[in-house]
């Protein structure tokens, strides 16, 4: 079996990709709030990956999903963010 592998090209999403890995310096969590189908799936794994490797996450991440917005919501609340 294969490795995949891509890159992020320096374009609108690096750019955005090198603000997240920043702001997650003072972070113990994030939340990747993408949509529950294939497109948004996809989308998250891919932050994830890019985030991993450049070393920006801090400790385990998780992947959960949600079954809709109040589910996320409920989440938020709890991790105390408004």
């Amino acid at each position: 079996m294969g490795t995949l592998r891509f890159s992020v090209a320096e374009t609108e999403a690096g750019s955005r990709l090198d603000a997240i890995a920043q702001a997650l310096k003072g972070a113990d969590t994030l939340v990747l709030a993408t949509d529950p189908d294939r497109e948004g799936e996809a989308i998250s794994w891919h932050v994830l990956e890019v985030l991993r490797s450049r070393g920006a996450l801090n400790g385990v991440s998780d992947r959960v999903l949600f079954p809709g917005a109040a589910s996320a919501d409920r989440l938020l609340r709890d991790h105390g963010i408004h």
